[in-house]
């Protein structure tokens, strides 16, 4: 969150962090971050069924 708040108001930023909004999508919904693949993203999720492995023990 620190590094999302700091690459948003270009400044060094203190911590703990004051803020109670979350920077990153206030970067996205500002337009300073172009979106470049819309919609739920989950890398890991793919990878796992991609690789016909498990989160589970079996």
């Amino acid at each position: 969150m620190a590094l999302f708040e700091s690459a948003r108001k270009k400044q060094r930023i203190h911590l703990p962090l004051k803020t109670r909004v979350n920077p990153l999508q206030l970067m996205v919904d500002n337009g300073d971050l172009p979106v470049e693949w819309p919609g739920a993203y989950e890398r890991r999720a793919r990878l796992v069924r991609g690789e016909k492995m498990s989160w589970h023990d079996s």
